[in-house]
């Protein structure tokens, strides 16, 4: 089972703590959405917002923090970071060069 650690503004964090937890601490107003969040699963530091089950949690209880999650992108398969970083790595691996590669004809010395 996924477990949880925060860090919140003043700095103070929590230990491991279950997302039952994490669902008190966001009743209470004390986790908001750009709060930092440690996930036992990803072994990251993340913002709040970007973590999936949190960020439904505080979409539930805190109507007021519905700018910032919709302003934070969730991290998983289908975030934008992973797909740009996705297409960068299929490129440099296919042997393709990058477009400012391409429109200032840098390499192409050693083709006839």
């Amino acid at each position: 089972m996924e477990q949880f650690n925060i860090r919140f503004s003043d700095g103070k964090e929590t230990g491991l703590i279950s997302l039952e937890q994490v669902r008190q601490l966001v009743q209470d107003g004390k986790l908001k959405g750009t709060s930092m969040v440690f996930t036992t699963d990803s072994n990251k530091w993340r913002l709040a917002a970007s973590i999936s089950e949190v960020r439904d949690l505080i979409r539930e209880f805190d109507a007021t923090q519905d700018g910032v999650l919709d302003r934070i992108r969730t991290q998983g398969a289908e975030s934008h970071t992973v797909v740009i970083k996705a297409r960068r790595k299929e490129r440099l691996e296919g042997g393709k060069k990058p477009f400012w590669k391409k429109l200032l004809g840098s390499g192409d010395s050693e083709k006839k």
